[in-house]
């Protein structure tokens, strides 16, 4: 079956940029006559995310309704279970995931997956490599053991460290250790706090 990529009119994707951080996605979706699914997409492609107080704001709103929910129907959950439509497709006991759908799909899934997360690495290493922002939390440049532990015996002993410029402020609060300071070291140079 052929199938087409959406693709957003200029007025979509302006009216989408002007409401993303601020509207729910259903709704987004339901206005736009797309799926939620490729409304992620779209947001991804476009760089939106959505604002704190739009976070806070649903959170409020979750505590509210389960506040409500509590005072209504008690505070015993309700032993029901699944409902019947649900109960033929959940596991039972000794099922794996490829006993659900086959050894060869399970292996392609996990390959896939693998790959996938192998090229969000090699990427984030190129965008570091070039002086570009991060897009995820990776850690992708590796770092020597020693400079670790060096890291490591400098901030228990008080010392305040700018990674950026591999540079160890001593304060007086710092329990610091002339002899180490004498040696030229290879990871940090030793200086006093600018606020001394």
């Amino acid at each position: 079956m052929n199938t087409c990529k959406i693709v957003l009119t200029p007025e979509q994707a302006q009216w989408l940029e002007t409401h993303f951080a601020e509207t729910k996605n259903k709704d987004l979706a339901a206005h736009l006559g797309i799926s939620e699914s490729t409304l992620h997409r779209f947001a991804r492609e476009m760089g939106l995310t959505k604002t704190r107080d739009f976070f806070l704001q649903c959170q409020r709103g979750a505590a509210d309704a389960a506040q409500k929910w509590w005072r209504t129907e008690g505070y015993k959950l309700p032993k029901k279970g699944l409902p019947e439509r649900l109960k033929e497709y959940q596991y039972r006991k000794g099922d794996k995931p490829w006993t659900r759908c086959g050894m060869d799909k399970w292996k392609e899934a996990v390959a896939k997956g693998a790959e996938k997360r192998a090229q969000t690495r090699r990427e984030e290493k190129a965008r570091s490599r070039w002086g570009l922002p991060q897009k995820t939390r990776l850690r992708v440049i590796q770092q020597p053991r020693a400079k670790i532990c060096a890291r490591h015996y400098l901030k228990k002993h008080g010392y305040v460290l700018d990674e950026a410029n591999c540079i160890a402020y001593w304060t007086p609060r710092t329990d610091r250790c002339l002899r180490l300071e004498s040696r030229p070291r290879r990871y940090y140079i030793f200086k006093p706090h600018p606020e001394l």
